[in-house]
């Protein structure tokens, strides 16, 4: 079955309507200036042979038509939109645009028709047939703006040769409405090839972006995974080398985890993962990492640190204070009122490690301190830490 003809999802459909919008706002020039040359080419092949107040009329309406749709357009483009109903409130306003431009062609066949000159209605068949035709091939992406010059255009001229009456004109309504059909089929295949190729790439986006985020965020939490972590905290050192600006990692264990799983559940503790990992994100700058390790073990990296060690002490403990008085505020686990307890381990750059894989070592080693010294304990890493763990 056809994309046009399936009912799209809200994300296919928008992603739908940006790219008929985009790709509309790009041919507003060309298609434009080819309307403006075609009417002031017409106006002065009619200008004798019909009243010329009427032609100056039409030709006017159609160029204050015509910049005002550029205007529109380029206002479009340097505002973009990305909420659906905005999105397609422009869209509809370009259609209008297009709709009113073709009936205003249709129009100039009732002037036509009126004088009776088979050389005057030759000629705007000819012009309205190429003008439709290159129509629905530049707005093949949008059908509404495809077909508009097609039936709003060229269908009057056919009901104005039925009118008029004779052997040529019935012949030529015949061979005209052969062509409307031809062009609406085409028109119509086109279309749906070029939606299918839309939401089949909307698709193969989607897809791409989740095989990301299972790569480099948690499942559970959608914090950043180790693998992430690691590759951002490579970069950090990078930077903290080059401006000599300081950094610390810190190692946060949930006490007391397995309890609140056997006693409650593994809903329970993954809702207190969750809620857990809102708080400490809360707690930091959008610039810092806060990363799941997996299990009840969070790690977050802080940058932009003095690079000296009694400043960035400072600059750490106050984030730390703030991170503990959030964590030890109860967590409501579906009506359990549950209070929380941390070990938290330290380790600044360059002074506990110049290398990602040292600093966590290190900020883990301390964890571990301070998880042996009770609940609610932070344990800034030194050598001897090292040492007593061997």
């Amino acid at each position: 079955m056809p994309y046009q003809d399936k009912q799209l999802d809200i994300d296919e459909q928008h992603a739908v309507e940006s790219a008929q919008l985009s790709r509309l706002n790009l041919l507003i020039v060309r298609t434009v200036f080819a309307n403006v040359l075609l009417a002031i080419l017409l106006a002065y092949i009619q200008r004798s042979v019909l009243n010329p107040k009427v032609v100056f009329a039409w030709v006017m309406t159609m160029l204050l038509l015509s910049l005002i749709r550029i205007l529109i357009s380029q206002y479009f483009i340097k505002h973009p939109v990305y909420i659906n109903a905005d999105v397609r409130k422009r869209l509809n306003v370009y259609r209008l645009g297009v709709l009113i431009t073709s009936a205003m062609w249709g129009a100039n066949t009732l002037f036509v028709f009126g004088t009776h000159q088979l050389e005057q209605q030759l000629f705007l068949v000819y012009m309205l047939s190429g003008l439709s035709a290159g129509s629905a091939v530049s707005y093949t992406i949008d059908r509404v703006c495809a077909l508009a010059y097609v039936y709003l255009a060229v269908i009057p001229m056919l009901i104005g040769f039925l009118i008029t009456g004779g052997e040529i004109p019935y012949a030529m309504s015949i061979a005209g409405l052969i062509y409307v059909v031809f062009i609406t089929f085409n028109t119509i295949r086109s279309n749906q090839s070029l939606i299918e190729s839309i939401v089949l790439r909307h698709q193969a986006d989607i897809r791409e972006e989740e095989i990301r985020q299972m790569a480099f965020y948690d499942a559970l939490t959608s914090l950043p995974n180790r693998r992430l972590l690691l590759d951002r905290l490579e970069h950090a050192l990078l930077v903290s080398n080059r401006t000599e600006k300081g950094g610390a990692i810190f190692f946060i264990d949930i006490n007391n985890f397995k309890e609140l799983n056997d006693t409650y559940g593994h809903h329970a503790g993954d809702l207190l993962l969750k809620l857990a990992a809102e708080r400490l994100t809360d707690c930091v700058r959008e610039s810092d990492t806060v990363a799941r390790l997996g299990g009840d073990e969070f790690v977050i990296m802080i940058e932009n640190l003095s690079y000296a060690y009694v400043q960035a002490k400072e600059e750490v403990d106050l984030i730390v204070n703030e991170i503990l008085e959030s964590l030890n505020d109860p967590f409501n686990l579906e009506g359990v009122e549950y209070h929380c307890a941390v070990s938290i381990g330290i380790a600044l750059f360059g002074q506990h490690g110049h290398t990602p894989k040292e600093l966590l070592i290190n900020a883990d080693t301390a964890m571990y301190q301070a998880k042996k010294l009770g609940c609610n304990i932070v344990c800034m890493f030194d050598e001897e830490m090292k040492l007593a763990v061997s």
